[in-house]
């Protein structure tokens, strides 16, 4: 019996910068280090994109990309990657859907009314 197990939700991209390159099969292929911040951990993830839609979203996103930048993700292939003894597994899974997703100030700012303006003598 195989079980396929999804996730999906909100992470942030981490410093480092994305990369394109070509998978064995000849298919761009986009590696994104990502953080779930869910909860009171960051947990690192490594997330691959293969096929011509990570190639359209980094032609569209790549020349403005930012370390901290919300992303709204499905993945798919979860697993744990031991790096180290010494530090936390980081979670490897592929990408069955990627969109940027508004920063905190930007959701915040169509979710909430302005102050209401003060009348001064």
């Amino acid at each position: 019996m195989s079980v396929q197990v999804t996730a999906s939700g909100i992470f942030f991209a981490a410093r480092s910068k994305p990369t394109l390159t070509r998978s064995r099969s000849g298919q761009p292929q986009l590696s994104i280090r990502v953080v779930d911040r869910s909860g009171n951990l960051a947990e690192g993830w490594f997330l691959v994109w293969t096929g011509p839609q990570a190639q359209a979203f980094w032609d569209q996103h790549g020349p403005t990309w930012k370390p901290g930048q919300p992303l709204d993700a499905t993945v798919h292939q979860i697993r744990p990657h031991a790096t180290s003894p010494a530090l936390a597994p980081e979670i490897h899974a592929q990408v069955l859907s990627l969109s940027l997703a508004p920063w905190r100030s930007e959701a915040h700012a169509t979710t909430t009314k302005p102050a209401p303006e003060v009348a001064t003598a």
